[in-house]
């Protein structure tokens, strides 16, 4: 009994001192432009809060640049999804380097106007292999205004509609139309579309920018690519009160919310061909995150950066230090051979990444370290408390 009790110990001793934070799920790498429209820069700024929230609470990397230069095939294959927030490259080297990425199985999911092209305008179509054969839309042909809030409906049983009723109310938005019918495109599969009890949408004041019928794909996928676009991503601003302030979020309808979680997690996830891309609860993908400021969250992913270098710094050196008394520890099973100050420094350590599990929400690492000092202080009690 002595010796099971003195393998046990030093079993546990040896594997609570590894770390427990997991391995992130997946990494994204989001590209944006941040110069046309200020309802889309307004639209950057929430998402890159957003999707840092949604990465801490889902544990997966969450990466952003506005450096085009950037999109380049190596560059891309270090991801597992590639996003477009606001824009599309213009670059035809970018331009090769992203379709190389996608045709060899690259991962992408846009918004908004990285689906735009009007010719003649900034952003004319004179990228033929995105607009006609990638999105399948063909140039832009109209849009609702103001941005108003639409019902939508579903448009099929697919993993990124999982959870969603029939039909629900989205966020305020400019909703696009487009030069082609995607209904007549076998290669596209529509997920979301615009209800019909939206109608009219849109308030105006011109008369072609409130629709009062038709039919209006928001949401598809590409049957021959990884990617899911979403015809979302334009905040109301006060452009007429010249503050030009947001006025909505995009990121104010739990449904809405939820559909683009499952598309992320669906594009992840897509060759498993699997509903459950991550383990987390259900009811998570619906909670309504507060309102945070981009500012916040960068700050708050610095100090998680820092939690986490201090916990590895106190593991290994609890670890090093520690080592002698576990050896001690294994051969003479003696509770006076247990250093306190050195089983404090290790708690310490534990209790660091307890802090950080607890900052960034993730369950797994609250849950793991929680009995990591449980089962530590137990071990130390049944030391003293039973010694020769």
């Amino acid at each position: 009994m002595q010796n099971s009790m003195r393998y046990l110990n030093s079993f546990l001793l040896i594997a609570l001192l590894v770390g427990c934070k997991p391995n992130p799920r997946f990494s994204v790498l989001a590209f944006y432009s941040g110069k046309h429209d200020a309802a889309h820069i307004s639209f950057v700024q929430e998402a890159n809060a957003w999707f840092y929230q949604q990465a801490s609470i889902y544990n997966f990397d969450y990466d952003t640049t506005r450096n085009w230069n950037k999109l380049t095939e190596s560059s891309l294959h270090n991801y597992d999804v590639i996003l477009f927030l606001d824009a599309r490259p213009d670059d035809s080297l970018q331009r090769m380097a992203f379709q190389k990425y996608i045709e060899t199985g690259g991962r992408w999911m846009g918004f908004h106007f990285a689906g735009f092209a009007l010719t003649p305008s900034a952003y004319p179509q004179n990228w033929d292999w995105y607009h006609n054969q990638f999105l399948g839309a063909g140039e832009y042909a109209g849009n609702t205004w103001r941005p108003t809030a639409a019902m939508l409906k579903k448009e099929t049983d697919h993993p990124t509609t999982k959870n969603l009723p029939a039909t629900f109310s989205s966020a305020p938005n400019e909703w696009y139309r487009w030069q082609n019918d995607l209904r007549l495109n076998n290669h596209i599969q529509i997920l979301v579309s615009i209800d019909s009890t939206s109608f009219p949408l849109g308030t105006g004041p011109k008369a072609h920018e409130i629709w009062h019928s038709g039919y209006y794909p928001v949401v598809w996928t590409n049957k021959n690519y990884h990617m899911v676009y979403l015809n979302m991503g334009h905040n109301d601003m006060d452009y007429e009160g010249g503050t030009n302030q947001t006025l909505s979020s995009s990121f104010s309808s739990q449904d809405q919310n939820t559909l683009i979680l499952n598309s992320l997690f669906w594009l992840v996830d897509k060759n498993q061909q699997t509903i459950e891309p991550l383990s987390m609860a259900d009811n998570l993908t619906r909670k309504q995150p507060c309102p945070v400021s981009a500012v916040f969250l960068y700050c708050r992913k610095l100090v998680m950066n820092i939690v986490q270098i201090l916990g590895l710094a106190a593991g290994s050196c609890t670890t090093i230090a520690f080592l002698p008394q576990v050896i001690k520890t294994w051969k003479s099973g003696s509770a006076k051979d247990l250093s306190l100050g050195m089983f404090s420094f290790f708690c310490f350590g534990v209790l660091l990444w307890l802090i950080y599990g607890i900052i960034i929400q993730d369950v797994p690492v609250i849950v793991a370290n929680m009995l990591t000092l449980i089962l530590a202080s137990s071990l130390l009690y049944f030391k003293l408390r039973f010694k020769a």
